[in-house]
């Protein structure tokens, strides 16, 4: 098995910002940094990249729900390698990928800026 397979996970509370003003951050994030938009269930916003043939295609998924103290966000991330590869986490720290990877972070700490929730990069799961 490979290591450092899977996603990248986290789950954050946004005091005092509606779900909706979240979705829409990541949304208007998603067009501006030329992600396609998938159709997707409410409160959900899911984006790609086009794939590439060495790098596979990077993936973010944005889910967000309406709590009485702010939004409860969740932000997957990883690349979509395909073949007996999988999905890759959006680990910085890894060594195999490491550029695609590293390139990748780069922009899910600008999404976590865009949606408010910048501080809370260091708490990701990578899985």
């Amino acid at each position: 098995m490979i290591a450092s397979v899977g996603r990248s996970r986290l789950e954050v509370l946004a005091p005092g910002v509606p779900a909706p003003a979240i979705l829409q951050a990541a949304a208007g994030f998603g067009a501006q940094h030329q992600f396609v938009q998938f159709a997707s269930p409410p409160n959900v916003v899911d984006l790609a990249k086009r794939r590439s043939l060495v790098n596979g295609t990077p993936r973010i998924v944005v889910s967000a729900w309406d709590l009485p103290q702010g939004a409860h966000v969740r932000v997957e991330a990883w690349i979509d390698a395909g073949g007996i590869t999988g999905d890759i986490n959006v680990d910085p720290r890894a060594i195999y990928g490491a550029l695609p990877r590293r390139k990748f972070w780069k922009v899910v700490v600008e999404l976590l800026l865009a949606l408010g929730v910048s501080g809370a990069a260091d708490q990701f799961h990578h899985l």
